[in-house]
């Protein structure tokens, strides 16, 4: 997608394993306390247990990356 737009990568962080911890912590509150009165929950519905199951899933086995970065027009 970069090559595409034309841009240059000047800066990057891979953020994956900050990610997994994050959503590894949130399903461990979510089990222990149960779903937020306000949060995800509320926009996706009945659909945020599978939606969060296969994003934490597809980090793990490194099929979805998080980066962050910054990106210059060629």
């Amino acid at each position: 997608m970069v090559l595409e737009l034309q841009l240059t990568k000047e800066q990057f962080t891979n953020q994956t394993q900050t990610g997994i911890d994050f959503f590894d912590n949130l399903v461990t509150k979510l089990i222990k306390s149960g779903p937020p009165k306000i949060g995800l929950n509320v926009l996706m519905g009945k659909t945020t247990k599978p939606k969060l199951a296969n994003l934490l899933s597809h980090l793990k086995v490194g099929k979805l990356e998080l980066i962050s970065g910054v990106y210059k027009a060629i």
